[in-house]
């Protein structure tokens, strides 16, 4: 358990401002424009990674484009399922995931060093996968302290806004490409852990390329979300 979070990974140098230009907002949170997506609830932030010491933030998001790294992705979508696994420093992490198209490789090293200046625990474990199955379709937290969460191709994480009902109903999604960081319950005494869940890929018959970073000590858990 960390009980400071470095404010050294704010953004990297292309990372956006997670708030959407002129958007309207509600309770604090901007709202998206009608795109199709459902709007960050509760106990999402609104600005890159900062605000996670506040026990009233379950989830911070940045929201990004991953449009320029399509082709990248593609060449691995096509694959048969997959779940590919690295721990070390963020180098050896990537490395350890095999060869991956460059574009790739570079974002992902990007998102695992940010991760490890931010958490400051001696590396990181990534996982990177092809998902086609409902693992983990069930509204669950995280037996972690810090974990990050982005969808490289097809639908993203299903998020339980902070205080609402434990029904499907009440699920947003993110958006491809978005990047989370969900809190989980070892974070920190008096934080709330943030409930999520998988889309059913399996039942949807889509396929999801699926990033998750964690620090060392959250290692031994391995649900997808």
């Amino acid at each position: 358990m960390h009980s400071e979070i470095s404010r050294s990974a704010k953004g990297g140098a292309d990372s956006g401002p997670v708030t959407f230009a002129g958007a309207p907002t509600a309770g604090g949170i901007a709202q998206p424009p009608s795109t199709g997506v459902s709007a960050p609830g509760p106990g999402a932030i609104g600005s890159r990674w900062d605000g996670l010491d506040s026990p009233e933030r379950a989830l911070a998001l940045e929201i990004r484009d991953v449009a320029h790294l399509a082709r990248a992705t593609d060449r691995l979508f096509d694959r048969d399922p997959f779940e590919w696994i690295g721990a070390g420093t963020p180098a050896e992490a990537v490395a350890a995931l095999g060869i991956l198209p460059p574009p790739l490789a570079t974002d992902i090293l990007d998102l695992a060093t940010r991760f490890d200046d931010l958490m400051k625990a001696g590396g990181v474990r990534i996982r990177l996968a092809l998902v086609v199955t409902n693992s983990c379709r069930k509204i669950h937290s995280d037996y972690t302290d810090l974990r990050l969460i982005t969808t490289y191709s097809g639908p993203g994480t299903q998020v339980l806004p902070m205080g609402a009902e434990k029904a499907e109903a009440n699920l947003w999604s993110m958006a491809t490409g978005w990047i989370g960081l969900f809190k989980g319950r070892l974070f920190r005494e008096g934080h709330s852990a943030c409930l999520h869940r998988s889309p059913p890929a399996g039942d949807l018959g889509v396929r999801r390329l699926v990033l998750v970073i964690d620090t060392p000590s959250s290692a031994p858990e391995s649900a997808l979300a």
